[in-house]
C-alpha cells in the first residue's frame, strides 16, 4: 500500500520533470530529451493507474449499491406475491371475517393465475 501511495504522490511531479526535459532538450536531441522521454512516459502511467484505480473503485461501490437495490426491490415483489397469494386464498368464510374490508369475487376473473401453472411464482 505505501509503494502505491509513492507511485500516486510521486507520478505528476515525475511527469512534470519529464516533460520539462523533453521541452528543454528539443533542441539539440541530446540525453537530456531521451531521459525527458522516459520520466514522461513512467509518470503518464502512473496517473492513468491512479485513475483507474479511482474509476474501479467507483464502480465498484455503484455495483455495491445496484445488487442492494436489486436485492429490495425482489423483496418487495416478493410480499406482493405473498399478499396476493393470501388475498387469493380468501374463502368466502373468511370474507365474512374480513371486517370492514370489501371484498369482492370478480365476474369472470379465472379461478387461477396464469402465471402459476407449471410451479412458478
Amino acid at each position: 500500500m505505501r509503494a502505491q501511495r509513492a507511485v500516486d504522490v510521486l507520478s505528476g511531479p515525475v511527469a512534470a520533470v519529464g516533460a520539462a526535459l523533453v521541452l528543454h532538450g528539443l533542441p539539440d536531441d541530446g540525453v537530456g530529451y531521451r531521459a525527458g522521454i522516459a520520466l514522461l512516459v513512467i509518470g503518464i502511467a502512473g496517473l492513468i493507474n491512479r485513475q483507474q484505480r479511482r474509476h474501479t473503485a467507483r464502480l465498484m461501490a455503484h455495483q455495491a449499491e445496484v445488487a442492494a437495490l436489486s436485492v429490495a426491490e425482489r423483496w418487495r415483489y416478493a410480499e406482493m406475491g405473498w399478499k396476493a397469494a393470501k388475498f387469493d386464498s380468501l374463502d368466502e368464510e373468511t370474507q365474512q371475517r374480513a371486517g370492514d374490508a370489501q371484498v369482492y369475487n370478480l365476474p369472470g376473473a379465472r379461478a387461477a393465475s396464469e402465471a402459476r401453472r407449471d410451479g412458478s411464482a
